[in-house]
């Protein structure tokens, strides 16, 4: 009978063990970031580690976390993507000739079953004399990696920075890049009068560029794949507070071209507006129609208040969500699939350290909008997470698949403690299908999650933790942490 209910008594136990996810201690050791990671297939992806600053790695990493090839190559890593059937990898190198800036890029293209090096090619060099800024995109049509790149007025020689130079724009250059890693086509696009804002590309080639004109406008225009000389632009005018341009406004701006419509780009904007009220701006513009939609919503204490208290607790163990104050809120992610935009805010903010001289970022909890494809809300939801952490701001992860949001947050609970919160978001009905304060076991209080480079399989994620170290702590120690979906 003892020996019975000895038993019984050890079933709880082994069922919570059974349930504690598995994890890989150290997996990576004294790194300086996580550059980017993506899926390959159903069994393998792809995580791109700034090793050192002057070189990095790529590991594929199947659902069990096995490593089943690492290639470590020279350079500081820019980009990692699937191309074709290939990974291809994109580093840049010092140039002597240009004050030893980072101004030569370099392609790899890598067999992703055994991690070889297949090709390597050097494919653009910066102006020697002036920074660049680069944004790069992949066309699955034609199969061509794109680097587009916009020549500043900011001189590399330089020790001051000035941003109303690095705001000018002095050449516009665009490279499409073939499997064996030569340009195909090469051309400069017209350089408009104001504020270049962004650029970016759709699945199919088409080059959209944004610019900002006088001190409210918002100007894009499209470059047909194939073609040297863009579209008439579609323009919008944003209601921004008197003492607000454009230039106030950029990195508070968020694009996205559309998935299911290749034609659209979305922009949206949180910003004051002439009556000072905290306002979103959201718009739509169809380049097959030339044709324009605009929602705005208002962020008021008032408003803010009916949000936090309309919100529906999926546990009522945990917190109440705090969006803080509307002045404090940032768009975080803007994503469109199926029809569906999604767009994610939080508030954020600093306040000086009461133990030194340094100051703690606080991040309060992210508000999520989701609108049809005619801007229509269909719903307002919310992610009840928040910390307070010395020096450094953490990354929130955004997944979206078969019309299911996944979203991995970090959440401080006690001094020192934080917990990732994971979430699934349905994005038909706007409720929670899922929120859990994952386990810790095996990985540090104090370590965090970094979301966004999360690896996402069928039904598996594996979620890197964040250990900072080193005197200054700017190297890092990663861990992963294996969860079913």
């Amino acid at each position: 009978m003892s020996k019975l209910l000895s038993l019984l008594l050890l079933i709880p136990f082994f069922a919570a063990a059974q349930t504690q996810p598995a994890v890989l201690q150290d997996f990576k050791k004294g790194i300086k970031a996580i550059s980017t990671s993506f899926k390959v297939n159903d069994e393998t992806s792809i995580m791109q580690i700034n090793v050192d600053n002057k070189s990095f790695e790529l590991l594929a990493i199947d659902k069990q976390m096995n490593t089943l090839w690492k290639t470590e190559l020279p350079g500081y890593p820019q980009d990692a993507v699937k191309f074709q059937d290939k990974v291809f990898a994109l580093a840049t190198f010092k140039n002597p000739k240009a004050n030893d800036a980072h101004n030569i890029y370099k392609g790899y293209l890598i067999d992703p079953a055994t991690g070889k090096i297949l090709l390597e090619k050097e494919i653009y060099e910066g102006s020697e004399t002036y920074f660049d800024e680069c944004y790069f995109s992949y066309d699955k049509v034609h199969s061509l990696y794109r680097i587009t790149a916009r020549q500043t007025k900011q001189e590399r020689r330089s020790f001051v920075q000035s941003s109303k130079q690095n705001n000018l724009t002095t050449q516009i250059t665009v490279i499409d890049i073939n499997d064996r890693l030569e340009p195909v086509k090469r051309f400069n696009t017209k350089v408009e009068e104001g504020l270049f804002l962004s650029a970016m590309s759709n699945s199919k080639g088409d080059l959209f560029l944004a610019w900002g004109k006088g001190k409210s406008t918002i100007s894009i225009q499209k470059y047909d794949f194939g073609q040297t000389i863009g579209s008439k632009p579609i323009e919008t005018d944003l209601d921004l507070r008197n003492n607000i341009d454009m230039a106030d406004l950029k990195s508070h701006l968020s694009f996205n071209v559309s998935s299911s419509n290749s034609d659209a780009v979305f922009v949206s904007a949180l910003h004051e507006n002439s009556n000072k009220d905290v306002q979103l701006s959201v718009i739509k513009m169809n380049f097959l129609n030339g044709t324009k939609q605009t929602v705005n919503e208002l962020f008021n204490n008032d408003h803010i208040k009916a949000l936090e208290k309309g919100y529906e607790p999926f546990d009522k163990k945990m917190d109440d969500p705090n969006l803080g104050s509307a002045k404090n809120l940032e768009i975080r992610y803007m994503a469109e699939s199926s029809g569906k935009l999604v767009i994610g805010m939080s508030g954020r903010y600093t306040s000086p350290s009461s133990i030194g001289n340094g100051v703690w970022v606080n991040e309060n909890s992210t508000l999520i909008n989701c609108y049809n494809d005619d801007l229509k809300i269909i719903f307002q939801q919310m992610l009840p997470s928040s910390y307070a952490i010395p020096s450094r701001s953490l990354p929130i992860g955004y997944h979206i698949e078969s019309n299911k949001l996944y979203m991995i947050a970090n959440n401080k609970s006690g001094f020192v403690k934080l917990n990732a919160l994971f979430g699934v978001l349905n994005l038909t009905s706007g409720k929670w299908e899922r929120m859990e304060y994952l386990s810790k076991k095996k990985i540090d209080n104090s370590d965090y999650a970094e979301g966004y480079s999360a690896l996402w399989f069928n039904n598996t994620c594996l979620i890197p933790y964040i250990s900072p170290k080193g005197l200054m702590n700017n190297k890092y120690n990663i861990s992963l942490q294996q969860n079913a979906l």
